[in-house]
């Protein structure tokens, strides 16, 4: 059978033609890789100041707690004057009351205040990225958040090798007592200054007459 050589010159061109193969030019690639890069970029900054964030919310309820211990500290007669480091402050908050005081004392802060494990992370610059960082400030005997320089503490933590540490007992503490009268069976109250002689004395009168019904619950209420 004769076929033309056209036809048989087509069948023999396309019987050898390249076989092509699905996929990528080079100019995607490299696209790809691009626009990989930028989102791994942004992926990393918000993973960043989303750790940022965290620290600081966390240093902010540290700094409230700490200056609520500081305030009842105070209050019970503690004193934290002359301190400049934010860890010897903590420091005096892990110690209590003198034994013979404890016996007597009816206040709120008997024992130590904070974990003997809580620890201070100083650092003497400004954090890079502007996040605040706690500072002690001793005229106003509490714990400040700031972003500029100078002695701070940019997190509280746990150290586990201080957890059997004794920090010994605060001498400094001012003395309030309370001792109760056997014999006339009363409680006898002693002020911050009070010694462990404190002695029951029976109420007297200032002057006047006074008056021999304190409350008449029946009164009417004053008009005027």
């Amino acid at each position: 059978m004769f076929f033309p050589p056209l036809i048989s010159g087509q069948r023999h061109k396309q019987a050898f033609l390249p076989c092509r193969v699905p996929g990528f030019s080079l100019v995607e690639v490299v696209m790809l890789i691009a626009v990989l890069g930028v989102l791994a970029t942004v992926a990393v900054t918000m993973v960043g100041k989303q750790k940022s964030a965290v620290l600081g919310t966390k240093l902010e309820s540290d700094v409230s707690s700490l200056n609520h211990h500081v305030v009842m500290y105070l209050a019970d007669g503690g004193t934290l004057t002359g301190l400049t480091n934010p860890q010897a402050v903590l420091d005096k908050l892990k110690r209590s009351r003198l034994q013979a005081d404890l016996q007597s004392h009816t206040g709120g802060a008997s024992g130590r205040l904070v974990d003997t494990r809580l620890k201070a992370k100083i650092t003497t610059t400004a954090q890079a990225d502007g996040s605040p960082r706690a500072k002690w400030n001793s005229r106003t005997e509490r714990f400040e958040l700031t972003t500029g320089g100078g002695q701070a503490v940019t997190e509280f933590y746990f150290d586990e090798t201080l957890r059997n540490t004794d920090f010994g007992t605060d001498s400094t503490r001012r003395v309030g007592r309370v001792k109760y009268n056997s014999s006339t069976r009363g409680w006898v109250w002693g002020g911050a200054g009070a010694s462990s002689s404190i002695a029951y004395q029976s109420p007297g009168s200032t002057g006047g007459n006074g008056i021999t019904d304190l409350f008449d619950p029946n009164e009417s209420v004053p008009t005027a």
